[in-house]
Formats: structure tokens, C-alpha cells, sequence
């Protein structure tokens, strides 16, 4: 199991814990996809300890760190790959519609509300509904 698939699992469960990610991975992906997964923070072991602490001592009030990252890039880019009816769902969801509100509002069957949801995870790269409304409303910021 890699450090993705942790990730994946951690932050799938009921009540997932706040990760920060602390790698000696140099591409330039890697808080992007840490981002995507569920990571609440990220930090290279280039960096020097003090860093690490502060990112800690951060994500554990609540907040997201993600060192030397323009986080508008990979939302923007996130989001561009999405369809009309992908992005429907989205204000759907920050709207805080359940499926079958969903349903009704867009004239699909539930059936369908989860099929697009199901796609829309996978493009995001994230596992739950809730996930999804968080990138959703830090790429409207």
C-alpha cells in the first residue's frame, strides 16, 4: 500500500482524520494531488523543521497548508474538466440539496443524480460528498 492508497483510506471513513502529507517526493504534482485526495496539509522533507511544526500546529486548528503552492491552478484546472451537468451538481450540493432534491430541481432520476456524482468524484479525486463541496467553495473564493 503507497501513501495514496492511505490517503484514500483514511479519508473515506466515517469521521476521517486531518492528514499532512511529509514527503520526499520533489514533483511538482504532489501537493496537487495530496490536495485532491483529502490532505489537510503538505510539506517536504526539504523543508526545515520549523515548517513542519507550524503546518502542524495549523491543520490542527483547522486550517490547510499546502507550503509554496498557488492553489488556484489546480482548482481552476479541476474544474475545466467538468461537464454542465457536473458543475449543476456542484451548486447543488452547495446549495445543500440531497439527491433526490437534486433530482427533481434538474428533472433526472435519483438513479442518475448518482451516476453524475459518481463521475464527478473521480474527476475531482475525492471520495464523498462533502469532499467535493470543499474544493467546490475554495475554487469560488
Amino acid at each position: 500500500m503507497n501513501g495514496a492508497d492511505v490517503l484514500d483510506a483514511l479519508t473515506t471513513r466515517d469521521d476521517p482524520p486531518r492528514i499532512v502529507i511529509y514527503t520526499g517526493d520533489a514533483a511538482s504534482t504532489a501537493p496537487r494531488r495530496s490536495l485532491l485526495k483529502g490532505a489537510a496539509g503538505f510539506c517536504s522533507k526539504q523543508e526545515h523543521p520549523e515548517i513542519l511544526l507550524n503546518i502542524l500546529i495549523s491543520v490542527a486548528d483547522g486550517r490547510m497548508v499546502f507550503t509554496f503552492f498557488n492553489m488556484s491552478k489546480p482548482l481552476a484546472d479541476t474544474f475545466g474538466t467538468l461537464t454542465a451537468r457536473e458543475r449543476d451538481l456542484l451548486a447543488a450540493l452547495a446549495d445543500g440539496m440531497s439527491n433526490a432534491q437534486i433530482s427533481v430541481a434538474l428533472d433526472i432520476s435519483v438513479n442518475t443524480v448518482k451516476f453524475h456524482l459518481k463521475n464527478l468524484y473521480e474527476k475531482l479525486g475525492v471520495g464523498s460528498r462533502s469532499h467535493a463541496l470543499a474544493l467546490y467553495l475554495k475554487g469560488k473564493e
